[in-house]
Order: structure tokens, then sequence, then C-alpha cells
């Protein structure tokens, strides 16, 4: 709908995320398609029903089909609530360490053709391969975080995975671990002064956004991160 139709995500009091046509009619097309699993099947019923109650500039799938009447349930929050309901909601749908150590397998899967081990000599291997994939023509106008096209799709899914990779060496070769703090998930280094932490999805946002490198991003933090390994040791003694 949002690629065909001018359709955009719009977050509505009264039914959460929903569907928005011209920046007026509000679609709870959530609520629709939970309604509709009880038919076979819903979703050109859906199109169909969206197509003629919003005028919009598209044929019909099925002429001859039966019109879903359009189902608005109220999401039971109250709108002085929502943000906050919204927020626990997008807490508890975080990913954690163990989602981000798949994250990062994904992206070692997908590209056999380097020497991805997890080690710190294989963050030079993820320079490489983000020169020769997505610095390139393809990838030239994709923009992070992007839904307009597939390469800034590609892009955005390349960035989150890549990130969990950067992390996962991070976690596997110093003292450092993934942690939830109320600014997301964190690589965090336990001091005895302060809590260090290193962003994995800002620094692959830097390397795509500002041409930044994940190895020299793991030499600028190699003397913090020696100094809160030597001084863990101290501790340990």
């Amino acid at each position: 709908m949002i690629c065909n139709y001018d359709a955009e995500w719009v977050l509505d009091r009264d039914y959460g995320w929903s569907l928005g046509f011209e920046g007026e009619s509000i679609v709870n097309v959530f609520g629709t398609a939970h309604a509709a699993l009880d038919t076979d099947p819903p979703f050109v019923r859906m199109h169909d029903t969206f197509v003629e109650n919003y005028d919009l500039d598209g044929e019909l799938l099925d002429p001859d089909g039966e019109l879903l009447e359009e189902r608005r349930q109220d999401s039971g929050i109250d709108p002085d609530e929502l943000d906050e309901e919204l927020d626990r909601e997008a807490e508890q749908s975080e990913p954690g360490s163990e989602e981000m150590g798949s994250f990062a397998d994904d992206f070692v899967e997908r590209h056999t053709g380097y020497d991805l081990d997890y080690s710190i000599d294989s963050l030079s291997a993820v320079d490489d391969l983000f020169d020769e994939t997505f610095r390139t023509d393809e990838f030239a106008d994709a923009e992070l975080d992007g839904t307009d096209d597939e390469a800034a799709i590609v892009l955005t899914a390349a960035a989150s995975e890549a990130g969990a990779y950067y992390g996962e060496v991070l976690s596997r070769n110093t003292d450092g671990d993934w942690k939830h703090r109320d600014d997301g998930l964190k690589i965090e280094f336990p001091t005895a002064e302060a809590d260090v932490r290193v962003d994995p999805m800002a620094t692959a946002s830097s390397v795509i956004e500002e041409g930044d490198s994940f190895a020299d991003s793991f030499i600028e933090r190699r003397e913090t991160v020696r100094a809160i390994e030597d001084e863990l040791n101290e501790a340990d003694t």
C-alpha cells in the first residue's frame, strides 16, 4: 500500500501504528488483518476495500469479490498513556545479546568470501567487504534506514548485521558485554570509576555515512579497553 498508493505509516492515538492516505484517512491495518484471518484469503479483499473506500488510483484485484467492512478496533489504550505503552513495547521487543549474536552469525553466513572469524583482525575484512560491496554505484544513493528502495533496505540490514558483528568481536575478545541501558543495547566495559560503553550500531552508521572504519574504531578504543582490562586484572589479584 505504501509503495503503490502513497500511503504512509502514522501513529494514531486510537489505533497505534496505522496506514494514512493523503494525510487524512487512517486505517487500522493490523486490526483489519487480525479480524480477517478467519477468511481465505483476506489480503486481496483488504486491498480492494481500501481502493474503493479511499478512492485510490488502482484497479480491483477481484472485481467480483466481497469487500470487507472497514474494521477500526480501538486499541484500548488511553491516549494519555499511549507514549508510555509504546515505550514499554519497544523495550520488550528490543533484541538482546542472543539476538545480536544471531544477527552477527547471519552476517558471517551471507559473506563467506571474507575471513569473518570474530577475531580483532577480522574487522579489517569487514572494512574490505563494505568497500567492495556497499561503497559502489549500486548503493551510492541509498539512505541508511530508508524504506523507499531495495538498495536502502539491503544497506540498512547490512548495517545492523555488521554492527552486531562488531559488537560480538568486542564481546568475545575483551571484557565487554552486551547490556541494555536507557539509551539502548550497548557493549559495556565495567570499571571502578564508571561504565564505559560502545555503541556498535552507531559505529556501523558512521562507517556507512562518514566513511569510517571498523578496524580504526577498535584501534581508537584499544587503549581504553587495555586500561580497563588492566584495572580488572589488578582488582582480581
